[in-house]
Formats: structure tokens, C-alpha cells, sequence
């Protein structure tokens, strides 16, 4: 019995690492893909909207009602107004198809009492009862037409299938003729970590075998889903799970809560009768007007500055000048008539969250994950 024992030890040492050995592996995107938009029906649609190259993007959320319960970045958006055109007339088409079948069902079976009465003739019986199967056919189509209608109708939106980055922008506007190609995105999670090797070191990892991977950006050590190891051409790709690191998340200082909040931006100069101008999205009403929230005594766009990750909010109140503009697909400005205390270094939150109140602390911070495309990572292997 210990003649076999030992001779199983023996033989998975053979087929293992029996100590611990460094590599450099390269942080690598599991997926990419690139997503193509157009109706591919006889109107093609023009697109309005393009996530910006860089854009960090989370799918949308579903509960077990396959209700949506967190909203998807949305990557490619056409104008919709056509489309929106078209479901409504086929919903109408159905509400008339439903009205027609009642009429036609009460026909027919008002024309079989009468003809069991002999005040009609079978000939109209059957006439009304053709009618009635034809009202039936009819309201089936006007409900696929339907059906079609708002398919199309939401292929304007195209959201995000995965956590990842946009890598490029091939189209950032106009018309989607044969569906092109119009952006290319890469999974940022879960990410891979290639590590070159020879085959037969290859196989010597094994499920057994600990594989510890360092972040550059966080400098920690993580672990790797070690049964989803793949065996590439140039040696292992690990699998790992990677996530954003919001250091100040949830944190509080003096009692307020720090929340996190991607879409800042600055205030644009507006390309005509030198106005400024804000993202459209960043415009709130109250009751007594227009408002942007912005950074209190922190500022961007400054030679030689910086801006503060952690800041303080207040509300400025603007006018509008009823003049919009769009930046190459992805943002869509509005001028000012009356920027209020805006400049062109004030910082303000596009799509802001709710319930904000002045003097609340939002963090942001450049759009990074602890694994980044691109890096060069130490990777330890075996033990």
C-alpha cells in the first residue's frame, strides 16, 4: 500500500510545479466584438448616439420577471422617432382588428339564429362566418406586425452585452446604410492573464497548482479561476474576475455619504455666438428653473492644474438659450444664455443621482479596473 502511495506522489510530481516560479503575464480581453447598427428594414435609421472611445459600460440587469432592474449603458442608439411612428400605427391596426372581430363574431352568430328561424338564408350565414374567420386571420397579422414593430423598435437601442471598454469608433453619426460596423468593445470582466510557457510546463498546471496574479494598479495579489485555466498557443490564458476600484465608496467624512459618480464633464464653449454650453443630460428643473450640479471650489481645464477626486456639490442655476449642438455622436450640448457662476473650468455631473442635495460629496475618478488591457503583470506559479 505504501509502495502505491509513494508511486502517486511520484508521478503527480512529475506532472506539477514542485515549487514556485515567476512569469510576466499580459492582461487580455476574453472577448472582443464589434457591433454593428441599422433597422435592416427599407428605412435604415440614423444614428444619433455612440458610447466615446474609453467608456467603461455595464450591461442591464434583469430580475426573474425578466423585469429590467438596472439599466444597460447603451453603446449605439438610432433615432427612433420613425420607428416609434410605426408601433404606435400597428397597435392601432390591432386595436381596430380587435373592434372589427367583435362586430364580425356578433354578425355571425346573430345571422345563425336567424337562420335557424328562417328569416336569412345559409348563403349569408356563410358569408357572415367567413367574415368572421377572416376578422380572426386579420387581428393574428395586425398582433405579428405588432410584434415586428417594437422588435425593430428596440433594435435602436443597442446596450451593452458585458461589463467592458469601447476600444473604437469606426461611425459616430449619420445614416446606418447595410448595417456598418460601428464600434468595437472588449470584456473587461471577467479578464484574461496570458502567461507564455512551453507546452510542457503547460501541462504541468494543474488544478492542484496555486497561481497567484499582482494588479499594477492596486499592487495586491489575486487568485484565478483555476478551473477555467485555457491552454493557448504561446502557453496558459487564466481566467480571473476584475472590478473598478472605488477606494472612497460608501465612506463617510463629517456624516455625509460619498457617492460614486462617473459623468463628469466640463462646461463647453459652443460652437457659435461664443456661448458656453452644458451636456443636455446634465440640465435639471425645479421650481424655480433650470439648474446643473457642480463642483464646489474644484476646478479642470487649468495649465499646470489638477482637480480633487472627492468634492463637494452645489446647485447653479442657469438659462437656457433654447440652442443645441452635438459632439461627435456621443454628446449632445445645450447653450447658455445665462451660465449663472459657470466658467469654462467649472466641473458638472451629467445624469446626476437623485436626491442630491448642496454640499454632498461626490467621488470620481479616471475609468480604470485592477486589470487594465495591456499589462504586464507578475504572475507566481506553483508554490
Amino acid at each position: 500500500m505504501k509502495i502505491i502511495i509513494s508511486i502517486i506522489i511520484l508521478q503527480l510530481s512529475i506532472y506539477s510545479f514542485s515549487f514556485a516560479k515567476e512569469y510576466t503575464g499580459v492582461v487580455t480581453p476574453l472577448i472582443k466584438s464589434r457591433i454593428s447598427s441599422g433597422s435592416g428594414a427599407d428605412y435604415n435609421g440614423v444614428i444619433i448616439h455612440v458610447a466615446r472611445i474609453g467608456e467603461i459600460f455595464k450591461p442591464e440587469i434583469l430580475n426573474s420577471n425578466n423585469k429590467v432592474v438596472q439599466k444597460g449603458t447603451p453603446l449605439v442608439v438610432l433615432n427612433h422617432a420613425y420607428w416609434e411612428g410605426s408601433a404606435l400605427l400597428a397597435k392601432s391596426r390591432v386595436n381596430a382588428a380587435i373592434a372589427a372581430l367583435r362586430t364580425a363574431k356578433d354578425d355571425y352568430y346573430r345571422y345563425k339564429k336567424l337562420v335557424v328561424a328562417h328569416s336569412e338564408s345559409m348563403m349569408l350565414l356563410e358569408d357572415r362566418r367567413a367574415k368572421y374567420f377572416t376578422a380572426i386571420t386579420n387581428l393574428e397579422n395586425c398582433k405579428i406586425h405588432l410584434m415586428q414593430a417594437n422588435a425593430i423598435l428596440k433594435s435602436c437601442f443597442t446596450i451593452a452585452p458585458f461589463e467592458g471598454i469601447v476600444d473604437k469608433v469606426f461611425l459616430s453619426s449619420g445614416l446606418a446604410v447595410k448595417q456598418p460596423q460601428v464600434i468595437e468593445i472588449s470584456q473587461l470582466n471577467p479578464i484574461g492573464i496570458n502567461v507564455k510557457m512551453p507546452r510542457e510546463e503547460a501541462y504541468k498546471v494543474n488544478l492542484n497548482t496555486p497561481v497567484t496574479i499582482y494588479s499594477l494598479r492596486t499592487g495586491k495579489a489575486y487568485g484565478v479561476y483555476n478551473k477555467n485555466t485555457i491552454l493557448s498557443d504561446n502557453g496558459l490564458t487564466f481566467i480571473a474576475e476584475n472590478s473598478q476600484d472605488l477606494a472612497y465608496q460608501g465612506k463617510t467624512t463629517d456624516g455625509l455619504i460619498i457617492r460614486h459618480h462617473k459623468d463628469i464633464h466640463n462646461v463647453y464653449p459652443f460652437p457659435y455666438k461664443n456661448m458656453l454650453s452644458v451636456p443636455l443630460n446634465s440640465i435639471m428643473k425645479d421650481s424655480r428653473g433650470s439648474f446643473v450640479w457642480a463642483a464646489k471650489e474644484n476646478k479642470t481645464n487649468t495649465p499646470g492644474g489638477s482637480m480633487k477626486s472627492v468634492f463637494k456639490i452645489e446647485k447653479i442655476y442657469i438659462i437656457s438659450a433654447n440652442i443645441k449642438a452635438r459632439i461627435a455622436g456621443f454628446q449632445e450640448l445645450e447653450a447658455l444664455k445665462d451660465p449663472g457662476k459657470l466658467d469654462k473650468t467649472s466641473i458638472i455631473l451629467s445624469n446626476p443621482p437623485e436626491n442630491l442635495k448642496d454640499g454632498e460629496l461626490i467621488y470620481t475618478d479616471l475609468e480604470r479596473y485592477i486589470f487594465m488591457p495591456g499589462d504586464r503583470i507578475k504572475v507566481i506559479i506553483g508554490k
